[in-house]
Parts: structure tokens; sequence; C-alpha cells
């Protein structure tokens, strides 16, 4: 393929907490994004402005890493927060999510 036809990755900011309060909203919005990019070369989540992520959000994560599965695509994580390097780390999904640097090394 050539790298020129190649769409670019398609980076998804998220600024603020994913919780089971906004994760409907989010999961709208991420879907959207998604299906609004069916030839991107990859999915990254930019957590930078995520504060703190609770289990549904982490579920919402998984779902967008299986539609980059089943697209055949990377997928990943980036700038997460101390408290979600470390929550990532202990549930053994930076693997599949990245792997994220550590925060402060990057």
């Amino acid at each position: 393929m050539n790298p020129e036809s190649q769409s670019p990755a398609l980076v998804i900011p998220l600024p603020q907490a994913i919780l089971s309060t906004n994760v409907a909203e989010l999961r709208v919005s991420l879907a959207a994004q998604l299906a609004g990019n069916p030839a991107c070369s990859a999915v990254e989540i930019d957590l930078a402005g995520c504060p703190t992520i609770d289990s549904s959000g982490l579920n919402l994560l998984a779902s967008v890493y299986r539609e980059c599965v089943q697209r055949q695509i990377p997928f990943r994580v980036t700038n997460p927060s101390r408290d979600i390097h470390s929550l990532l780390t202990f549930l053994k999904l930076t693997e599949r999510f990245g792997p994220p640097p550590a925060p402060g090394k990057q």
C-alpha cells in the first residue's frame, strides 16, 4: 500500500473523567467519530485531560479496542494520568492499550 494513500491515525481526546454517569454520551460520540473515519490507519485515545476512569469507562475503551481489532488497525491510549496508568498496569491492559509510557517518562 502506498503510504501517501493511507489515512492518518484518528486521535480522539477525552478531556473529562470517563465515568458511568457520562459513558453513554461518550460512547455515542466515539461511535460517530469511528464511523466517520472508516479508513483511518489507527485509533489513539488521548487521556491527557482525563483525571479518572471507572469500570464503565474501561468497558468503553475495551469496546473501542474491539472495534479496532475487527478493523485490523492499531489501538492505543496515550497520556494517561499516573492513577490511570497504574490502573491499566494493574489490570494488565497496557499491552492491549498501548502500552502507554509511565507518566513522567515520555
